[in-house]
């Protein structure tokens, strides 16, 4: 038989667990980290990127709209307000869809998304686990 009271050995058992607990989450936190300066650097030349690609598309939109406007008056005989709004709606339309493909493009780092999950999904059935084991036999 042990010469530690039940009391001891539950409190020594709780520290040691209060202790894994602690470390897995220092453990975890460190990873998102990882995880997360990781993304940020593949993600920077994707946003640089996009952001000018939205600067050069923004300077000369307004052109573009005010020219399609003069076409449409010039060569299709529309009353000057009906080609500034239709031109306009285009713009929009387009400008709505180069914002959805960019949205898109920013999302391939699933993979690094899954490895921070996949050690936390591991860390939790550890201390299930370890939770659920039964005690030893004096």
């Amino acid at each position: 038989m042990s010469d530690e009271s039940p009391l001891r050995e539950l409190q020594s058992r709780t520290r040691m667990l209060a202790h894994d607990i602690v470390t897995l989450a220092d453990l975890q936190l460190q990873l998102f980290r990882a995880d997360g300066q990781e993304m940020a650097r593949k993600a920077a030349p994707k946003l640089v990127l996009a952001g000018a690609g939205v600067v050069i598309a923004a300077s000369s939109l307004p052109l573009l709209i005010v020219g399609l406007a003069y076409a449409l008056v010039e060569l299709a005989g529309f009353p000057v307000w009906g080609a500034m709004l239709l031109s306009a709606v285009i713009g929009l339309i387009i400008g709505a869809i180069a914002v959805v493909v960019g949205i898109k493009r920013l999302n391939p780092l699933p993979g690094i998304r899954r490895r921070s999950t996949g050690e936390l999904r591991e860390n939790v059935e550890f201390l299930k686990a370890t939770l659920k084991r039964p005690r030893p036999q004096d």
